[in-house]
Order: structure tokens, then sequence, then C-alpha cells
């Protein structure tokens, strides 16, 4: 009898743990920061004046997921934005809170490690259909930026993406960007060298729901 109640007292236990882990993975998903300082406001420019479509001109690169940002096996972790219908697995040690911004239309996730300088900015918002995205649309949207390296790449497997280096004559600030159209939307993200491999990681480990997008002719 006293043995039954240990093992009832132990089960209640490991609920009670695995609960408590559940609630601080949900927060991913739910917690809100306000736009981190550095994410320069071209990213959170208008929707007017967002990409739209990748040219087939730009030199392609295939998706690369950097091995030292991986979990531990069986230890994945994942962010899910339910409204914009994408998901992409958050590197070991990372957290991503939303970001918030003044126009419910666009929307954002701040990836970043606690007490490093690791950080990585993705805004969505949404776009006309047809915009062009080439190297014009960049350079005039990114008019303050000297833009180089850029080349198609893709966000997960089955979209098309631009990615390229700009650098803000003013300041001399360089970024590592990521630009992307997707159903009605433009995907952005950006990091600060030199953590390239962050971008990388999140832009190889990202899905979309269904309905999926075809895969990417290569």
């Amino acid at each position: 009898m006293q043995l039954a109640r240990l093992y009832t007292i132990a089960a209640l236990v490991l609920t009670l743990v695995l609960a408590a882990l559940m609630l601080g993975y949900m927060r991913i998903a739910t917690e809100r920061v306000s736009v981190p300082a550095w994410v320069s406001a071209a990213t959170l420019a208008s929707p007017e004046s967002a990409p739209a479509q990748v040219p087939r001109a730009v030199t392609q690169q295939a998706p690369y997921a950097p091995p030292r940002y991986a979990n531990a096996p069986g230890m994945e972790r994942w962010y899910t934005n339910k409204a914009r219908g994408y998901s992409f697995r958050l590197p070991e040690g990372f957290s991503a809170p939303e970001i918030k911004t003044e126009t419910p239309q666009i929307s954002g996730v701040w990836v970043h490690r606690p007490g490093s300088a690791e950080e990585l900015a993705i805004v969505v918002y949404p776009v006309t259909v047809g915009t062009a995205l080439d190297e014009q649309t960049v350079r005039t949207a990114l008019k303050g930026s000297l833009i180089t390296q850029m080349k198609e790449s893709a966000l997960g497997s089955a979209v098309r993406a631009i990615t390229f280096y700009a650098k803000e004559v003013e300041t001399g600030r360089e970024t590592y960007r990521l630009w992307a159209a997707y159903n009605g939307y433009v995907y952005t993200m950006e990091v600060e060298r030199p953590y390239e491999d962050l971008l990388r990681f999140v832009a190889a480990n990202w899905y979309f729901a269904p309905p999926f997008p075809p895969p990417i002719k290569r």
C-alpha cells in the first residue's frame, strides 16, 4: 500500500514537471517585446514598398544549416506562428519572443540567445502581389546602404529567397539579410555580422503550414 502511494506521488511530481516545461515552451510563441533598437527602419517599411517576387537570374545558393546551432537529439524546440502559418526550429539556447509593431498587419519575431549578442529579427508584412523583388527593388528600398553579395537562396525548402549584405553608409553598420515572398506576405530577416550562420540555420529549418508551396525547381 505504501509502495503504491509512493508511485502515485512520483507520477504526480513528474506530471507537474512536464507541465512546467510545456508552459515554458508555450511562452516562446506568446511573449512579446518591443522592436529591438538595432533593427533598421527599412525592415519595418510600409507594405506598399515591400518586394514580392524573386528573380531567377540571381546566383543560386542552396540552404545551409550550420551544425553549431543544432539542438541535442530529441530536444528540438520550435516557434510557431498560427496567424501566418509558419514554424521554424529554434537554435540551442535561443528564445523567440514576438516583436510589437504599431501596424497590426506587420508581425515579427526576435530570435536571440539571452546574455549574448547573437540575435536575429524576423519581420513579416503584407505586399501587393506582382511587386518585383530584384536587385533594383533592394537598392531602392535601402537607399542609404551599400548592397553587396546578392544571391538567390531559399526559405525552407520550397520558397525562393534572396540574401545580401547591407552596409549603412552613415554608420558603417553591416547586416546580412534575407527577403522572401509567399502567399501575399514578405518575410524579411536581418542579423548583424558575424552571425550570418544564425540566419542560415533558421532559414534552413523553416516550414509553412499546408497547403505547402511546391518544391523549388533547381
